[in-house]
């Protein structure tokens, strides 16, 4: 993603909060310019809830430019000679395989060889992952970004680190959760009861390369997600899969719950046909997932995959500060004084849940029949009330709702 005006590169390059192709020239307004620009490419079309703007007010005023001809070509806008003028903030996952480390680190190198490294600031941030590709979460690129924001404006320069010194623990500072694999990860609470499921995935009795794999965890009719970042996929049609136990995520696996493999192909989500038998202490199982697109439900009870799973909101989940609601916060939503969709915040970046934001499914009516059709939906977090409210329509789409922690 790159500002069409060339000062600011968004790229993938360095997860972008970078100088772009015209950063050797580039002037202090035309950064401000590209910044306030950007700033609706980092954060997407709807402010959050303390920008102190609506979406619409917020649209109209947008700075809109025209793309530059051949802007595309790639040999030409990323000549990196390290001969910056303007602030420019780098943010490089540790374990990107595709941008690897060692990228940054000669970024520097030729920064300083231009004299130029006051204006250059270096971040990590703790991951395997590459860059958008769910290398960080949107909260570490907000805050990144944010941070340039200020620099610019405002002559606050950001905090970085030395990655050409000890990298021992690079990323530490602006990581905002552990990922799988990480060994602050391997030591939260209930970390040794996860489940590694490994087997095929079958649809309509014909082998299936997803394009999306997850594990969906169900009890007294309201689920969640409960698998972590990333399914891996071999070239012999065999996934891997880790899950969460209840023990570490609350809502997660347990033997008394129902365990699905959910498939998104094509457009269209499925169920698998048989639920997942739980160990009871963790390890790892052998799970066949097999699916059929004329009872997309799966094992599941509910007539539909969408009947399944209900009625999505989603949006960012701060405290007043704009800081990530800490693990173990927890979000419940009703209809009238019955509990239809809870959310418990997990310590370790998984699927669909990342510090910052969150993803509450609101259990159907073929669910939980108190969780009636249209029905209002009311919010709370720990158990205190929020002013905001929905409507249980089950609809695909979902419903954006930002919260913050009352």
């Amino acid at each position: 993603m790159m500002s069409t005006a060339g000062v600011i590169d968004l790229s993938v390059w360095q997860v972008g909060l970078a100088a772009g192709r015209h950063a050797d020239a580039a002037r202090d307004d035309d950064l401000r310019a590209g910044a306030r620009r950007l700033r609706l490419q980092a954060h997407g079309p709807r402010p959050g809830p303390t920008a102190g703007v609506g979406s619409d007010d917020f649209n109209r005023g947008v700075i809109r430019v025209k793309t530059i001809a051949g802007a595309d070509k790639y040999q030409d806008v990323n000549r990196i000679t390290g001969n910056i003028n303007i602030p420019t903030l780098t943010v490089q996952p540790t374990g990107d395989a595709l941008t690897v480390f060692s990228s940054s680190q000669e970024l520097r190198r030729r920064v300083e060889a231009k004299g130029k490294s006051g204006l250059l600031v270096q971040r990590a941030i703790q991951s395997a992952r590459h860059c958008f590709d769910r290398g960080m979460t949107d909260y570490e690129i907000a805050q990144s970004f944010q941070a340039l924001v200020d620099w610019v404006e405002n002559a606050k320069k950001p905090d970085g680190e030395d990655l050409l010194g000890d990298l021992t623990n690079a990323g530490a500072k602006f990581t905002s959760a552990p990922r799988l694999g990480a060994d602050a990860a391997s030591r939260v609470a209930g970390a040794d009861r996860r489940v590694t499921l490994t087997g095929t995935t079958m649809l309509d009795g014909q082998p299936v390369e997803p394009d999306f794999l997850w594990v969906e965890v169900r009890k007294d009719g309201i689920h969640r997600t409960c698998s972590f970042d990333p399914v891996r996929l071999d070239g012999s049609g065999h996934y891997q899969l880790t899950v969460a136990s209840d023990a570490e995520v609350n809502g997660c696996g347990a033997a008394d719950a129902q365990v699905y493999v959910a498939l998104f192909k094509d457009g269209e989500r499925y169920i698998s046909d048989e639920p997942v038998t739980w160990p009871a202490n963790g390890g790892s199982a052998t799970f066949n997932a097999t699916f059929s697109t004329t009872r997309p439900a799966g094992a599941a009870t509910e007539p539909s995959a969408n009947e399944y799973f209900g009625t999505t909101f989603f949006g960012s989940l701060l405290k007043a500060d704009g800081t990530p609601a800490p693990a173990g916060t927890t979000v419940e939503a009703y209809v009238a004084d019955t509990l239809c969709g809870r959310k418990v915040v997990a310590p370790v970046v998984m699927v669909f849940d990342q510090p910052g934001s969150y993803e509450l499914s609101v259990s159907s009516p073929a669910s939980l029949p108190a969780c009636t059709a249209n029905g209002p939906v009311t919010f709370k977090i720990d158990g205190k009330p929020l002013p905001q409210t929905g409507v249980n329509d089950v609809s695909r789409e979902g419903h954006p709702l930002d919260l913050v922690v009352p």
